[in-house]
C-alpha cells in the first residue's frame, strides 16, 4: 500500500495527502535547489570578490576532479570495494555514451562559468534555465519521450521569462556584452546534451547514480585538464589559489556543496527523467 504524508494547510481538520513518490520528488528538488544555491553564492564571491581572478576553466577542472573522486568513493562503498580499487571495467552503459556525457559536461561547465565574465551572476544563472527546450527536443528525437500540451506550454513560458530577463539586463547593465549571451547559449546546448545522455544511461541502461557521475565527470576532467594545459591556465591558476588557504577553502566548499546538489539532482533525474529534473 502507498505511504501518504499528511500536511495541515488550513485548520485542524484540513489535510492534503501526498503520495510517497511525490514526497521524494519534493525533498530531492528542495535539497537540490538549496545546496546549489549555496554553492552559487560562494562561486559568485570567488568570481567577483577575489581580486585578479580570471581562471574559470580551472574552477571547472577542480569541480570535475572532485566529482570524479567522490563519485568513485561512493560507488566503491556501495559495491563493497576498496576506495583505492580501479573503477569497474564493464560499466552498465556503453563507454561512448559516458564519453558524450563527459565531453558535453566539460563544455557546459566551463562555458557556463566563462559566461559570468561577461554577464552579472544572476542573469547568467537565469539564462541557464532556457536549456529546458533543447532537453525536451533531444528527449523527443533521441529517447522517444512524449510530452503533453501543458508541459510544452509551461516550458515555453519559462524560457520566455528567461529571455525577457536577459533583454532587461541589456537596458540597465552598462557593461552588458552579447558575448555572455552567446556563451550562455552554447553552455545550455552542451548541458542539454549532457542531461539527455545521462537520462539514457540512468533510465535506459540501468546505470547507477554513482557510476554515472564517476565516469561522466572523469571524461569531463580529462578534457578540461587538456584544455587548461593547452591554454596555459593551469599553473597560474594554482599559483593564484595558493596565495591563501582561504581561496582553496572557498573553492573546495563550493565544489562539495555543488556535488551534493548534483547528486540529488541526478537521483531526481533517475526517478523522473531529464525534463522533470530541469
Amino acid at each position: 500500500s502507498k505511504f501518504y504524508v499528511h500536511q495541515r494547510i488550513r485548520g485542524p481538520h484540513h489535510f492534503v495527502c501526498m503520495p510517497a513518490c511525490d514526497r521524494r520528488y519534493f525533498l530531492l528538488a528542495t535539497g537540490t535547489i538549496c545546496l546549489i544555491q549555496l554553492s552559487c553564492i560562494i562561486e559568485e564571491w570567488i568570481f567577483k570578490q577575489l581580486h585578479g581572478f580570471h581562471y574559470f576553466w580551472f574552477v571547472a577542472l577542480i569541480e570535475l576532479l572532485l566529482f570524479t573522486v567522490l563519485g568513485h568513493a561512493s560507488s566503491a562503498s556501495e559495491q563493497g570495494r576498496s576506495v583505492l580499487s580501479m573503477p569497474l571495467m564493464h560499466p552498465s552503459g556503453p563507454m561512448r555514451l559516458y564519453a558524450v556525457s563527459g565531453c558535453s559536461l566539460a563544455a557546459g561547465t566551463g562555458l557556463g562559468k566563462l559566461a559570468f565574465k561577461h554577464l552579472n551572476y544572476a542573469t547568467g544563472t537565469v539564462l541557464k534555465s532556457m536549456k529546458l527546450l533543447p532537453v525536451m527536443a533531444l528527449s523527443v528525437c533521441w529517447l522517444q519521450r512524449r510530452y503533453n500540451a501543458c508541459q510544452l506550454s509551461a516550458a515555453l513560458l519559462m524560457v520566455a521569462s528567461a529571455s525577457l530577463f536577459g533583454l532587461g539586463e541589456r537596458e540597465v547593465e552598462t557593461e552588458f556584452s552579447p558575448t555572455g549571451i552567446l556563451l550562455s547559449f552554447l553552455c545550455l546546448f552542451a548541458q542539454a546534451l549532457q542531461n539527455t545522455s545521462t537520462d539514457r544511461l540512468l533510465r535506459d541502461h540501468g546505470a547507477t547514480v554513482h557510476e554515472t557521475m564517476t565516469l561522466s565527470n572523469g571524461w569531463g576532467f580529462l578534457v578540461t585538464l587538456l584544455l587548461t594545459l593547452y591554454t596555459g591556465e593551469l599553473l597560474p591558476a594554482v599559483a593564484f589559489f595558493s596565495r591563501s588557504w582561504v581561496y582553496w577553502a572557498l573553492l573546495l566548499l563550493r565544489c562539495v556543496l555543488f556535488y551534493l546538489g548534483a547528486l540529488l539532482y541526478t537521483r531526481l533525474m533517475q526517478d523522473s527523467g531529464a525534463v522533470a529534473a530541469v
